[in-house]
């Protein structure tokens, strides 16, 4: 292993690797335009959707899964935004949607999802729109802690190549800086390995002793060329997050199975390592157990080669905002002056048509939403449109909306993870990682509840500093110049944790992996994270099913639970919903 080690080390360049993702050698890099030019050429094998997605691809590369590999352009945002509204996406029925411009419409939840929704309504013309939020705060899992003068990202934390959306909101509503993010170091046992190192692993594992650096790369970039290959011959290029329904062939035959059965049946499971840091540390679960569609949205050809290849004058394609997520949604609604209702949760939706105590009034609005704030308990607004952004199982089994017979038979059958961030000082410890970011890949393996997956050192982070003067503890946790380190904490469960055994098992690893001393816990927030679907249920269409009724009960269902648990996600699919939602004609 450690010739292995040693020759995947001149590979990459470890010390290159230690400060971020290194650009290729050239023979790499050649290797991936042959991947892309094979990419390229390969025809979608669904006629009925090629010809829009060809349109898509050229006019909105902005969108979360572009498999165009050029930088989108503003000329392509603005004409992607003109055909918005007027134009219906092949393989999408169109949808209804508030019927006149001064509809009462209600949004539940003020996070990405509603804040964004809200914004593409008044960017429309809608006035009459009101954001409810049962916190103090907008933001939702984008929560940004001030402590020390820095900011630490407790919930949404990087943006990634396909965060066009997000990109364009930036422009106008400030978030600071794009923050390049440090490599990371890969934790297994008492070794220490540069995260790219890690991902060569497997492909160096599965050739014969003798192979060689170049048989290595060879091997890597074939199984990349592979998935890039057989994503674009499966769903083709396309805008936006959620692909096209596929045919019944693809949901048989490529979808009826979990993410590694879907990598092993096209040669690609020697991408698991890559996989395992891009994707299941980020809380999308295990790859053999996850449905091959969860890996596959996220994961998109365009995501995988910019990850591995970024220009030259890009350290990285993985961001942080140096002011925090949670400031952009603050700026939409402050710019914007969007109607939030604050520490306002909703307790009953009733339904027009429910015989409900106290809802007697036979021609009232299609809903009347029973809420709470801080001078009224109790109180009622009626409304003409709803859009739901919280787990739509949630909002059942807490008895907040009686879903009828078709939404309950889609939504019941959603299950989710729990993910928690802690916000940790400690002392600098005996042992640090190569960089300020650390992920526990033994940890995650094991599968057991309440490990510590990954730590994250917000301040180094945030000013890049890596390798022997991070390593050895030479620089300071934060602007206060003290030697303390304040880290964000990852401790992934599949059943809700237990507060006291969630602190202890971290306080443990703390100790015993790093070697350090816990000197205070500031703040620990248990997410409800990532909303799914079995392999069977998405292998039944379930995802597209959801999307063919919206609107249909004067509804739209948006938020993570409605497709994946990502920013890129809910922002697009807000777009997507738009895109087959024609407005009102104006008076």
């Amino acid at each position: 292993m450690g010739t292995l080690v040693m020759l995947m080390c001149i590979l990459v360049g470890c010390f290159q690797a230690i400060g971020g993702m290194p650009p290729l050698e050239r023979d790499l890099i050649e290797l991936l335009e042959i991947a892309r030019g094979r990419q390229h050429s390969t025809k979608n094998h669904r006629p009925s959707s090629s010809s829009s997605s060809s349109s898509a691809s050229s006019s909105s590369s902005s969108s979360a899964s572009s498999f165009s590999f050029s930088s989108s352009s503003s000329s392509a945002s603005s004409s992607s935004e003109e055909e918005e509204v007027d134009i219906s996406e092949s393989g999408f029925p169109s949808i209804s949607g508030p019927e006149n411009f001064d509809d009462k419409i209600a949004i539940i939840g003020a996070g990405p999802a509603g804040i964004h929704m809200a914004l593409k309504l008044k960017r429309a013309g809608f006035q009459n729109v009101i954001v409810f939020e049962k916190e103090d705060k907008v933001g939702g899992k984008s929560k940004t802690l001030t402590y020390r003068d820095v900011v630490h990202e407790m919930g949404t934390c990087y943006t990634q190549p396909d965060y066009t959306e997000l990109y364009e909101l930036l422009e106008t509503y400030d978030a600071g800086n794009l923050i390049p993010v440090p490599g990371v170091t890969v934790w297994r046992g008492e070794v220490m390995i540069p995260g790219q190192v890690n991902t060569l692993i497997p492909v160096a594992q599965s050739l014969p002793e003798n192979a060689t650096v170049e048989d290595i790369q060879n091997a890597f970039l074939a199984a990349v060329n592979r998935y890039v290959t057989v994503h674009q011959q499966l769903f083709g290029n396309y805008s936006g997050e959620l692909m096209p329904r596929p045919d019944e062939n693809v949901f048989k035959k490529e979808l009826n199975m979990t993410f590694l059965q879907f990598l092993e049946k096209y040669e690609a499971e020697s991408l698991a390592q890559i996989f395992l840091q891009a994707h299941t540390i980020q809380g999308y679960g295990h790859l053999d157990e996850i449905p091959a569609l969860y890996g596959l949205t996220w994961l998109t050809p365009n995501f995988l080669l910019k990850l591995l290849d970024p220009p030259p004058e890009e350290v990285s394609y993985i961001k942080l905002l140096s002011r925090g997520y949670q400031t952009v949604w603050e700026e939409i609604v402050r710019q914007e002056n969007i109607d939030v209702r604050l520490s306002s949760p909703v307790r009953k939706i009733f339904r027009k048509g429910k015989k409900e105590r106290g809802m007697r009034r036979k021609n009232r609005s299609e809903f009347t939403i029973l809420y709470d704030n801080a001078y009224i308990y109790g109180r009622t607004e009626e409304f003409d449109f709803l859009i739901l952004t919280p787990e739509m199982k949630l909002l059942s089994d807490l008895e907040i909306i009686d879903f009828n017979e078709e939404e309950s038979a889609l939504f019941e059958k959603m299950n989710h993870y729990y993910y928690a961030t802690s916000l940790v000082d400690t002392t600098y410890g005996g042992r640090r990682g190569l960089t300020p970011q650390s992920y526990f890949a033994d940890n995650v393996e094991s599968k057991e509840d309440m490990k510590v997956w990954a730590k994250r050192d917000s301040y180094n982070s945030l000013v890049y500093n890596v390798g022997e003067n991070y390593t050895k503890g030479l620089v300071p946790g934060a602007p206060d110049g003290k030697f303390i380190q304040t880290s964000v904490y990852y401790q992934f469960s599949k059943a809700r944790p237990n507060e006291t055994d969630l602190e202890n098992e971290l306080k443990t690893h703390i100790e015993d992996r790093e070697e350090a001393t816990v000197l205070n816990i500031r703040d620990v927030f248990i997410w409800d994270y990532f909303p799914q679907f079995s392999v069977a249920d998405i292998a039944s269409g379930i995802t597209w099913d959801i999307f063919d009724i919206q609107g249909k009960h004067k509804i739209w269902y948006a938020g993570s639970s409605v497709y994946f648990e990502s920013v890129k996600s809910v922002l697009e699919y807000n777009n997507l919903i738009f895109r087959q939602y024609r407005l009102p004609e104006e008076e």
